[in-house]
């Protein structure tokens, strides 16, 4: 089970470098991909995913991303706003990017009360920008899901955010001790090391599935399995919809649109 202090220790190491591991090699293969990525925000509903995205900053620089579900509310890690103060931090807004868009003070921040890597951020102002819908049901195993982060990052700016598919795992096929099973969810990108998605600057950061015409939004980036590396391991994304009652009590009733369950989801089954 990996203790609080190592995910602290995981964002600070952020905070100070954001370098992660080695540059990676495939330097053409994430030109494309990254190209592929832009291109694809500007054309599919995902680029309101995009939009939501935000960039949390302390002494004016990136260390952790979050999502924006209200045009007043953040969720996040709560690996990252342990022992932080409003004043503090602030919050990037209507960027893609770590730098550009707006900056936005922070009046309040709620950490889940539980062991819970989850925590609220209450922005200063009201910032109308296109929020998800957070699911109302957790994902079962085999679900295709798009994990959205930036990827490795040089120093204190990375390049525009990206996204990677990736597949719900199982409890029993993740990590034995490596997970809450009600709160967290396994994940399993597609693609490993390229291009370094996600990594450190990337805690917070979103996993949406695609439901009719739109994605929605089913968990946050807690921390890899493992420490290895980015881009090498299984994944663990706090679950959103096991903590929309918590979070409802304090943001207010979120917008829940009509949805087909989650059996009509498409999902990925690899070969055996």
């Amino acid at each position: 089970m990996y203790t609080r202090s190592l995910l602290i220790g995981i964002v600070t190491a952020a905070t100070a470098l954001l370098g992660g591991p080695a540059a990676p090699t495939a330097a053409s293969t994430e030109r494309l991909q990254r190209a592929e990525t832009n291109q694809s925000a500007r054309q599919d509903p995902l680029r309101d995913v995009y939009r939501s995205v935000v960039s949390l900053q302390r002494a004016g620089r990136h260390y952790c991303g979050g999502v924006l579900i209200t045009p007043s509310w953040v969720v996040a890690s709560r690996a990252c706003v342990q022992g932080v103060s409003p004043q503090m931090i602030h919050v990037r807004v209507g960027s893609n990017r770590t730098k550009g868009g707006v900056l936005t003070a922070v009046t309040r921040i709620v950490p889940q009360p539980g062991r819970g890597d989850i925590a609220l951020i209450e922005l200063a102002r009201a910032v109308p920008r296109t929020r998800v819908t957070v699911a109302a049901e957790s994902p079962p195993p085999d679900t295709d899901t798009l994990l959205v982060a930036w990827g490795y990052c040089q120093r204190d700016d990375c390049d525009s955010l990206r996204h990677l598919p990736a597949t719900v795992v199982s409890d029993e096929r993740c990590s034995e001790g490596a997970i809450e099973g009600q709160t967290e969810i396994c994940t399993r990108p597609h693609v490993v090391r390229v291009p370094n998605l996600p990594c450190y600057g990337d805690v917070g950061t979103p996993q949406v599935i695609k439901i009719g015409h739109r994605w929605e939004l089913i968990g946050v980036l807690s921390r890899p399995v493992d420490t290895r590396g980015c881009g090498i391991t299984n994944v663990i994304y706090t679950d959103l919809p096991a903590h929309r009652g918590w979070i409802e009590r304090h943001t207010g009733p979120l917008a829940q649109l009509l949805s087909p369950v989650l059996r009509d989801i498409p999902t990925h089954r690899p070969a055996a």
